[in-house]
């Protein structure tokens, strides 16, 4: 009896560790709009929510150099039926006329959510057929430049985006402590929380620790 009886425990938490799972995604979900990032090179700013930068390197051969920065890419959680637009930023100075940083918003992420493309090099500029120019911005060539914050509409209404470029001296104008080339900040949207898999893990350590019980009682 006390084996069955363990048996039954067992079954109880694992049901127990995934319908706590299941509760906290669908109260996440619905209480508000997350982003994510899939680009390593882009950081998290600590305590900043939906904020990230992408820090300074000298390793296209001089700081700055805007041909080899990697693409930011962002998803959101959910999907989304606005038009698919841009923003842009000019270089300032003498080259004022040369685009330098393109960010697209369109449905194109996994499963047609949200997605945002924050594009730093001009070699990997992409298509803009049929995407709308929502706003446009010149670069002080000194101290940088910045759009926004903007709101998103729609499934993301509530939500404001704002994008920073850098110029050509030390850049930090979300105060990270260091040189950043670029960023980006999702005002009112939170980022996913490790929330569900710790309840998980807990569910499934405690699965663990009765099944040693029985073992033992065996």
């Amino acid at each position: 009896m006390a084996a069955v009886g363990e048996t039954m425990m067992f079954k109880k938490v694992l049901v127990l560790a995934a319908c706590l799972m299941a509760t906290t995604m669908a109260t996440s979900a619905s209480a508000a709009v997350t982003m994510n990032s899939a680009s390593p090179d882009w950081v998290q700013v600590p305590g900043a929510g939906a904020t990230w930068v992408l820090p300074a390197t000298t390793a296209c051969g001089t700081e700055n150099n805007n041909t080899c920065e990697p693409v930011g890419i962002f998803y959101g959680n959910t999907s989304w039926n606005g038009a698919p637009s841009y923003l842009e930023l000019l270089e300032g100075g003498t080259t004022d006329a040369v685009v330098s940083d393109i960010v697209t918003f369109d449905s194109n992420g996994p499963g047609g959510v949200f997605r945002v493309m924050f594009y730093s090099d001009p070699t990997q500029f992409p298509d803009l057929t049929g995407m709308t120019l929502y706003s446009s911005g010149t670069e002080d060539p000194t101290t940088g430049g910045t759009l926004g914050p903007f709101p998103i509409c729609c499934q993301l209404t509530g939500v404001d985006v704002q994008i920073w470029s850098d110029g050509e001296n030390f850049y930090d104008p979300l105060n990270v402590g260091y040189d950043t080339s670029d960023a980006i900040q999702f005002a009112g949207a939170t980022v996913p929380e490790p929330l569900t898999l710790s309840l998980f893990g807990a569910g499934l350590a405690g699965a663990a620790a009765l099944r040693r019980r029985k073992k033992r009682a065996a």
